[in-house]
């Protein structure tokens, strides 16, 4: 893990010493805006699908609510990400981003979670999704 961390702060450091009058490189800038608008359109794509199948996932509406308010507010740390940037509030902005590349990350962690417990412990749905026709 601490390897991660120092390679992050290395390509950071990397970007920042290019042109730090300007906040970076180009392709940070550009990089950024793909991720921003990526993130914002799975944001408004995920959060639709949970209202279309009525918060009835298939770990039923404890899950819909969480992914609906999860999805909400990767969007938001996207977009402030960038509203930050625009304001040239460079330490905002850090924090905003690592923000939205935790809620990133905290999806994939939550599946690696998942098969363990599913492998250690077993698993069954709760009873309102295997009730329902769309869920298990």
């Amino acid at each position: 893990m601490p390897s991660l961390r120092w390679r992050w702060r290395l390509s950071l450091a990397r970007v920042n010493s290019r042109r730090p009058s300007v906040g970076g490189c180009r392709g940070h800038r550009w990089s950024g805006r793909l991720y921003v608008a990526s993130a914002c359109g799975a944001s408004l794509c995920g959060c639709f699908f949970v209202l279309l199948k009525g918060f009835k996932l298939s770990g039923g509406y404890n899950m819909g609510a969480a992914f609906l308010l999860a999805g909400g507010w990767f969007g938001v740390a996207a977009a402030m990400t960038a509203v930050r940037a625009w304001q040239q509030r460079y330490a905002a902005h850090r924090a905003w981003a690592i923000r939205s590349y935790s809620q990133v990350l905290a999806p994939m962690l939550y599946r690696y979670w998942y098969v363990a417990a599913t492998a250690l412990f077993g698993y069954r749905p709760p009873r309102e999704a295997r009730e329902y026709p769309g869920g298990m």
